[in-house]
Formats: structure tokens, C-alpha cells, sequence
């Protein structure tokens, strides 16, 4: 396959979508194999869009300043 036919925002780690989340028992650990196991749920493009919806939020609230050259 040419790696030019692949657009990195199209494609989708193949999940089980029926696949519950790792069990939880409130540690670093725990919480860590979350993050992971609902990274792998999310296209580059949901990720992208969640990275934008905070950034605005924190910008709203007045959390981040903005910059000013």
C-alpha cells in the first residue's frame, strides 16, 4: 500500500465497540490504562477538535492569556 493513500485523519484503530472500560481501582496506574484505553477510541480528528474545545474554554475563562507580540 502507498503510504500517500493514507490520510492519518481517516484512519481509525479498529476497537471493539462493545469493549468496556479497564477496571479502576483509583491508582496512577489505573487512571493511566484509561487515558490510554480511550485514546485508542478517538480518531485524530476528535482529538484535534477536543484540543480546540479546551483551549477555547481556557481562554474563556481566563486561564490562558492571550499572547500579544
Amino acid at each position: 500500500m502507498n503510504m500517500k493513500e493514507i490520510d492519518p485523519y481517516q484512519a481509525r484503530v479498529q476497537v471493539d465497540p462493545g469493549e468496556s472500560p479497564p477496571p479502576s481501582n483509583g491508582s496512577f496506574a489505573d487512571a493511566e490504562r484509561l487515558r490510554k484505553w480511550s485514546f485508542r477510541r478517538r480518531t485524530p480528528q476528535q482529538r484535534f477538535e477536543w484540543l480546540l474545545s479546551m483551549l477555547k474554554a481556557a481562554y474563556k475563562s481566563g486561564a490562558i492569556k492571550v499572547r500579544r507580540p
